[in-house]
């Protein structure tokens, strides 16, 4: 059992350090607050370097209030049915936005996932 466990760790690590290097936008959310668990280093260039674990997606990103992301998340919880968005531009606060937002336009993936 020991051993099992041992592998399965090993496993899983190797998933995460896929997942963090991966040319895609990656964030794990948790709970009926959506709460940050991982983000691989591309949503973390997303969000201008901001360090969102632990953080509820509300917290973290409150600059998304209102241009129906929370709504889409809250959704896909409730229900269980994913959602793919392509081409949805979300305005972000980055280093370049100043006391503004940039736009960012990438697909959208939202699938709930057993715990």
């Amino acid at each position: 059992a020991a051993r099992a466990r041992e592998r399965a760790a090993v496993a899983e690590a190797r998933l995460a350090e896929v997942f963090r290097q991966a040319p895609a936008f990656i964030a794990v959310l948790h709970g009926p607050e959506h709460r940050f668990t991982f983000v691989n280093e591309r949503y973390t260039g997303l969000v201008g370097g901001r360090d969102v674990i632990g953080q509820t997606v509300r917290d973290a990103l409150p600059e998304v209030a209102g241009q129906g992301f929370f709504e889409i998340l809250d959704r896909v919880l409730a229900t269980g049915e994913s959602f793919v968005g392509t081409e949805m531009p979300i305005y972000l606060r980055t280093p370049t936005a100043g006391d503004g937002a940039d736009a960012a336009e990438a697909p959208a993936v939202r699938a709930p996932h057993a715990s």
